[in-house]
């Protein structure tokens, strides 16, 4: 649920009404001033109560996103229910059920990131409960669409550990149903237009791992996401350039910058990055990450010196780990002490975008003593170079080679993202019933990644 929600969610809603001070308030917020949006809004609220609700609720959840603060959570989470009981007193209106759907989905992916996980699936019920009743009262408010796609989408993206939940409210989703829903919203001319359009660039980024080339106005937010979709499509170099528009007042600024250093190996640069955030940050998320990385910059620049080890006790003694970034640190730290450091530079050189080194590094790695897991890892790596660099017919070559690996367990990794790599080539090249093949033999070993294909 994070992947969507993870520092972005709250960009993708905002009725914008024209009156100009809910303009100015709107123009303050896409320069991520939210203070200043907030002020604006209590000073002069709009003739629109639906607007109000749903733009207060907006304000409190980016910034609780933004900034971490404990105490404030408690205060908003009550100010949250406020607005649930100000909407019941309104009259029956198209976009009565509509705004309670949105500020429910919107407080769910807070409430996730605070680690109040039965507080976010049950609010995200509630909320598909809302535009459920919204679809069935007003099927022609074309709105519908949008908070039902988004719910679509994410509940078939849910992490494994928490399916059982989902299972348990009876949420079922349809990815490519959300998509479509999506797609439709994006068509508008208008606000909503563009916040579908940030959607899908973050979902086909981050979920399908795919181009989305409409590019988004320069303001704050969607230089931000324009920014996070860029690092993904293994460009860190121009992710950087987005990254340096935003605030220093946003403290995550500084280590999006760390990352994109660090993806570029700068790794002096990316520690300077890295420990500013550290200094500035007022809660955990990603801390754990940025030692770690600190670790990595030392270690990948000189060796496994004293420094290393400091920033790893350091990673290691944080135990919280709420947010996908975090709890992909802690993985890699559990097993740092037996892996082969190699390996882990070799895929970040690789999603950094630097596939001369990347492919200069597995050569030097093939001849080395590797064990069965080393060998497919690299053979999937090679892959990826190979696909990333253009080369389909050798990315497929070796990604057979991967699936075709023995004693890897039963939880690998490699073999059932090589299958799901498979898929879209084959579905790239026109070949649909191998691409059907493939995706259904890695539906079979990890259900969920079929969301991507």
């Amino acid at each position: 649920m994070q992947r969507i929600g993870l520092l972005v969610y709250p960009f993708f809603m905002l009725c914008i009404l024209p009156q100009t001070n809910a303009q100015s308030a709107y123009d303050h917020f896409l320069a991520m001033d939210f203070e200043a949006a907030q002020l604006i809004l209590s000073a002069s609220p709009s003739q629109d109560p639906y607007f109000d609700i749903y733009v207060e609720n907006l304000n409190a959840c980016t910034a609780l996103l933004f900034f971490e603060n404990e105490e404030q959570y408690q205060v908003a989470s009550d100010n949250f229910s406020e607005r649930i009981k100000r909407l019941a007193s309104l009259e029956n209106d198209p976009r009565k059920d509509f705004v309670k759907a949105e500020i429910r989905t919107q407080w769910a992916f807070v409430a996730g990131k605070y680690g109040n996980t039965w507080e976010a699936f049950w609010t995200l019920r509630k909320a598909l409960m809302n535009i459920q009743d919204n679809i069935e009262r007003y099927p022609e408010f074309e709105l519908n669409d949008r908070t039902k796609g988004l719910l679509d989408i994410t509940f078939t993206i849910v992490p494994k550990e928490n399916q059982w939940i989902v299972n348990l409210f009876g949420m079922k989703g349809d990815f490519q149903k959300g998509i479509q829903s999506l797609e439709r919203i994006s068509l508008f001319d208008d606000h909503w237009g563009t916040e579908a359009q940030m959607m899908l660039k973050l979902i086909n980024a981050y979920i399908l791992e795919d181009e989305y080339e409409k590019r988004l106005n320069n303001t704050a937010v969607e230089n931000y996401i324009e920014g996070l979709y860029l690092l993904k499509q293994h460009d860190p170099t121009n992710a950087a350039k987005y990254f340096k528009t935003l605030s220093d007042d946003i403290p995550v600024r500084s280590y999006l910058l760390g990352e994109s250093h660090f993806l570029q190996s700068e790794y002096q640069q990316a520690k300077t990055f890295y420990k500013s955030y550290i200094q500035s940050s007022l809660g955990s998320n990603y801390v754990k990450d940025a030692y770690l990385k600190l670790a990595l910059s030392e270690w990948f620049k000189y060796e496994k010196n004293q420094k290393v080890i400091e920033y790893l006790d350091l990673a290691k003694a944080i135990e919280l780990a709420q947010t996908e970034i975090d709890k992909n640190a802690k993985r890699i730290l559990a097993n740092i002490d037996v892996s082969r450091i190699e390996m882990l530079e070799l895929r970040y050189l690789i999603d950094g975008g630097n596939y001369q080194s990347a492919s200069k590094l597995a050569d030097q790695l093939t001849t080395l003593a590797l064990s069965a897991t080393e060998k497919a890892e690299l053979t999937y790596r090679k892959a990826r170079i190979a696909q990333l660099s253009g080369d389909k017919s050798m990315a497929i070559v070796q990604y057979e080679q991967v699936i075709l690996a023995k004693d890897l367990g039963t939880d690998n990794y490699y073999i059932p993202y090589s299958y799901l790599q498979l898929g879209k080539l084959y579905e790239d090249s026109g070949q649909f019933e191998k691409a059907q093949s493939y995706l259904k033999k890695q539906l079979k070993q990890r259900p969920t990644l079929m969301n991507k294909a």
